[in-house]
């Protein structure tokens, strides 16, 4: 599919050998997980930044609001 799902396929294998006949400490790495990315996202997608990013793109305005939007 891609690096980045391969990489993630990776970690999951990884984990699951590690954490091996422990599911509860393999589920709170991937709850852990879960909430780094969350946070991650949150971040990326704050209406600041997007509108930052807006503005540097070459996009007609109609475009431009429909994003902000």
């Amino acid at each position: 599919m891609g690096d980045v799902y391969g990489e993630f396929e990776r970690t999951l294998a990884q984990w699951r050998s590690r954490y091996a006949g422990r599911p509860e400490a393999e589920r709170w790495r991937l709850l852990f997980l879960a909430l780094e990315r969350e946070q991650l996202v949150s971040v990326a997608y704050r209406e600041d930044v997007i509108l930052a990013r807006l503005a540097q793109m070459p996009l007609p305005d109609e475009v431009r609001r429909l994003i902000h939007h």
